[in-house]
Formats: structure tokens, C-alpha cells, sequence
């Protein structure tokens, strides 16, 4: 039945409706068919599941519902995919209106997390926190635990992103109920327990965030507190609970990993999260060791979280100093064909990939790396994927002596300065502009919302849980002991003994030193 090729072809996650489409066949005009040519043509593109929504579904569309010859519920149809065609543009509140329409005209239902993920995009959080809130109580939201992490993970950074704490803070202890912190796996659900600990001492709410200590479980999270003095009453109790180097919380979350992947041997998804466990565990021989076991000879058709297990693969390769096998991996991931559509992740590992050469001084094929990075950034990445490729490339064209190119992207970080404060003031203190890097440091360490993730950039690499060894410039070592940042810095922050310092950066760092001449 037509609606149903239809709505076959439609049923797509928002996160590949969000990339452009591809259009590698001639667009026919649709105006000099027949009514069975575009019958054959809507067929042919179901098959193909077609992903240029603008420029070929769109009118293909509209021609049908205009003949007047094909089911009349066509027009539903139509305006869902303009919906996704505004999608693809980045037109949010035009998309949502037409999500409204399809849904409440058409009666198609794209689910619950479409509406929230899209309705988030559009600024309209409450009604997606509304509706998020309750789906997680509803029978249907059991077994959709890795969906269900991303379109929440993506909500609450919309709320940040809008500078909306109080909206973000509400939904994070709404989450906190029984019926629905249940629905996520137990990882995620120390992930959000630890956020919202830290959302409280932002918002002032001590006594609210003391009641919540024992809750804590989250390396990461306890990084960051450990480095911010509104924390202080609590850093004993942190301590303690982390131990040294933060093996307590460590060996938890590897001990989970590995439960999970006996449990669930052919899940690549936790195979993925055991590799990147022993990585944050300094564990870099156990790294390669099991990603060898399942690593495919031919990367044709590679997996998202296979794509994921191979990038720690080769982070374990790089602090070993065997270079040249971890950037081979990376090679032949970028070399699979790219489909918006179907393998838009594969922003992720181009933007790794461009990093760790800029990282590692290969400034020539850094840049060479950052612009294809580019490219798909801006097609399938998010904000801050796009504020890391500028990171790159002002590293790269500066340390190439290409100064006045450099300052054009510097230019784009000032327009997007708020996608990525850390990231973009790291980017211009690359390019060479530090006084105004240190007053974006300064702002940051003096707002109530911004001192926690900036006070963590300032600590020593030996802090990190992730990335290799990098010759860039850090904040750390430029920024923190100017005359200027230091005072600020440590009336609101301190340097974390290194009693703290995590395995992965601890041993990433003696390697690094061993290594140098």
C-alpha cells in the first residue's frame, strides 16, 4: 500500500533527519511524469530510503498530492516531509510546526521522543520535558534505555545551551523518581544522579546537594567538584569515596562493564563501553587486546560502536607511542563512504582524526583532516563538533604560518563563543590571541554557571580521562598562572592534588615524558 511504503520511508531517528541529505542521482522533474512514474519513483526511493528531503522528496511529493489522483492522505504525508526538510536546514520552530500538524491533522505518530527531541530543538523545553516526564512512565519506555539517554542528554544541554539552569535543574530532579530513573541503565543513571549533585551547588542548593553525596558515582563528576571550592565542605567525604586516583569509582565502572559485556556478549554497544573503560583505567594493552578479538578486516559497513571501540583502540596505540598502526584505523574509518542519512556519527571519529594530528604537531594533514571534518560538521555535527574543527584549524594554520586565515576562523569562534566557552577560548589562545583567552578564563571563573567546566580545564593534563598527549598550548599551562587569572582562580577554584589524578592521565603523561628526547 502506498501509506505504508510512506511511512516506512519516513520513520527515520531525528538525529539522521538532522543531517543534509545526500543527492548523488540527477533530480528528475517531477512535473512531466506520469501519475505510475511517480508512483515508481516514490518506490524506487523507499528502497533506497532516499535522504535528500528538499530537493527530491519534497517535490516528489507535492506533485502527487497535487495530481489530486493518490490517496488524499497524501498531504500528511507531504508536510511531514517538511518537516524533515526543515530539519535538515536547522528550522527548528518550522519543523515543530509541522510535527504539530502531521500529529494532530494526520494522526501520524512519530513516537514520543521524536517530539521531544524536536520540540527541544524549537525552544519549546517544557512541553518536551512534559512529554519526556511522561513517557518514562509508561510501560512502552522499557527497553529503550540507549534512546532514551540520548534524547534526555540532549534536552538538558539545550536547556544550558539557552542559559535556562532553573529549567534544566527542574527537569533533573524530576527525573529522580523511582518510575523513571528506572528506565535508564545503571550507568546512566549515576551519570544523572552526579549531575544533578553538581546542578545543586550551582544553584546555591548546599544542603539540597549534601543529602545527595552518597549518590555520587561519576569520575568525572567528582573531578570537577574536587577542583571547585564551593565544593569544599564536601571534598572529604568525595575523597574518600573516589580513593586515590579515583580507583573506587574506576574499578566500579570498569566491574560494570565488564558484568554487562558477559551478559551480553554479541552487544557492541557494551563491548564499546568495556574497551573505553579499560582506556579511562589506564589499561592500554587490555584495550587492544580486546578490540583486536573483534576487530573486522574490512571496515565496509562499520558500526557506530564498533566505530567508537576502534577510537579507543587508538588512544590506547598513541600513549604506547605505536603512532603509525593508531593512524592507520583512523584512515580507513574516513575512507568508509559518508551517508548523512544512515552514518552521520561518522562526525565524530573525522574530528578525532583531525585532532589527534594537530595534537601530535602534523599540522599539514591536521588541516587537510579538519577540513573534511568540516565538511561533515556541518552537515551531521553539533555545535561544539563544529567549534572543535575551528579549534583545529587555528592551531594548524597558525603553526603553518598562515596567520591571516587563522584570524578568520578566530572571528567565527567569537561569533559562537557561547557553543563552547572552554573550546573557544583553547582555539584563540592557539591562534596567538592570549590576553583575549584569558579574559573569556576570568568571565567564566566569575559566573555561577560557567566556573565549574572552565575551573576543570584549567587542571593539569594529568586530569584527563581522555585524547592523547597534545603539544598545543593548554590553558593550564598558559592561562591558569597568569598574574591576572591566578587570584580569580583560587578564590573559586584550586589545583587538585594529584593524589586525584586519573590512571589514564597519569600514565598518558609518563609515557609522553619517557618518550621525549
Amino acid at each position: 500500500m502506498r501509506l505504508a511504503l510512506l511511512t516506512g520511508l519516513l520513520a527515520l531517528p531525528v538525529a539522521a533527519m538532522t543531517a543534509e541529505g545526500e543527492a548523488p542521482h540527477q533530480r528528475p522533474d517531477f512535473t512531466r511524469m506520469t501519475d505510475a512514474e511517480l508512483s515508481k519513483a516514490y518506490t524506487a526511493a523507499a528502497e533506497r530510503r532516499e535522504s535528500d528531503w528538499c530537493g527530491f522528496m519534497l517535490p516528489l511529493y507535492s506533485q502527487m498530492e497535487n495530481r489530486g489522483s493518490f490517496n488524499p492522505n497524501i498531504k500528511y504525508f507531504r508536510a511531514l516531509t517538511e518537516m524533515q526538510c526543515a530539519l535538515t536546514e536547522q528550522r527548528w520552530t518550522d519543523a515543530y510546526q509541522k510535527l504539530k500538524y502531521v500529529q494532530s491533522q494526520g494522526g501520524i505518530d512519530l513516537g514520543e521522543l521524536a517530539f521531544v527531541d524536536i520540540a527541544g530543538l524549537a525552544g519549546d523545553r517544557a512541553a518536551a520535558s512534559a512529554h519526556l516526564l511522561a513517557f518514562l512512565e509508561t510501560p512502552e519506555a522499557g527497553g529503550q534505555e540507549e534512546v532514551l539517554a540520548r534524547s534526555t542528554g540532549q534536552l538538558l544541554r539545550s536547556y544550558r545551551m539557552a542559559k535556562d539552569f532553573d529549567g534544566a535543574l527542574t527537569l533533573m530532579r524530576a527525573l529522580q523518581e523511582p518510575q523513571r530513573i528506572g528506565k535508564f541503565n545503571e550507568d546512566v543513571q549515576i551519570s544523572f544522579r552526579s549531575d544533578l549533585f553538581a546542578a545543586e551547588v550551582e544553584a546555591g542548593n548546599f544542603e539540597r546537594a549534601r543529602e545527595q553525596v552518597e549518590g555520587v558515582g561519576s569520575a568525572d563528576s567528582v573531578v570537577a567538584a574536587l577542583g571547585d571550592r564551593r565544593f569544599e565542605p564536601l571534598w572529604p567525604q568525595l575523597e574518600a569515596k573516589a580513593g586515590p586516583h579515583l580507583h573506587k569509582l574506576l574499578d566500579a565502572e570498569l566491574a560494570r562493564a565488564i558484568a554487562r559485556q558477559k551478559a551480553e556478549p554479541d552487544n557492541l554497544r557494551a563491548f564499546q563501553e568495556l574497551a573505553t573503560s579499560y582506556l579511562r583505567n589506564a589499561r592500554f594493552e587490555d584495550v587492544i587486546t580486546l578490540v583486536d578479538t573483534r576487530q573486522p578486516d574490512d571496515f565496509a559497513g562499520l558500526s557506530e560502536d564498533m566505530g567508537w571501540a576502534l577510537n579507543a583502540k587508538v588512544y590506547a596505540l598513541d600513549a604506547l607511542g605505536r603512532h603509525d598502526e593508531a593512524a592507520d584505523i583512523f584512515d580507513r574509518i574516513v575512507e568508509q563512504p559518508y551517508d548523512p542519512a544512515q552514518s552521520g556519527w561518522m562526525v565524530n571519529f573525522a574530528i578525532n582524526r583531525g585532532s589527534r594530528f594537530v595534537d601530535l604537531g602534523q599540522y599539514e594533514k591536521g588541516l587537510e583532516a579538519a577540513d573534511y571534518a568540516g565538511r561533515i560538521a556541518h552537515r551531521s555535527g553539533s555545535d561544539y563538533a563544529r567549534m572543535l574543527v575551528r579549534y583545529d584549524k587555528i592551531c594548524a594554520l597558525t603553526a603553518l604560518g598562515r596567520a591571516e586565515e587563522a584570524k578568520a576562523v578566530m572571528a567565527e569562534v567569537e561569533d559562537h563563543l557561547d557553543e563552547s566557552v572552554t573550546v573557544a577560548a583553547s582555539a584563540l589562545l592557539c591562534g596567538g590571541a592570549e590576553e583575549r583567552a584569558a579574559e573569556i578564563v576570568r568571565r567564566e571563573l566569575g559566573d555561577q554557571y560557567g566556573a565549574m567546566s572552565m575551573a576543570t580545564a584549567l587542571q593539569r593534563p594529568e586530569f584527563d580521562f581522555y585524547y592523547i598527549h597534545s603539544v598545543r598550548p593548554s590553558l593550564a599551562q598558559r592561562i591558569r598562572p597568569r598574574p591576572d587569572v591566578a587570584p580569580i582562580f583560587d578564590k573559586v577554584a584550586r589545583d587538585i592534588p594529584l593524589e586525584f589524578a586519573t590512571p589514564f592521565g597519569m600514565r598518558r603523561e609518563e609515557l609522553a615524558g619517557a618518550a621525549t628526547p
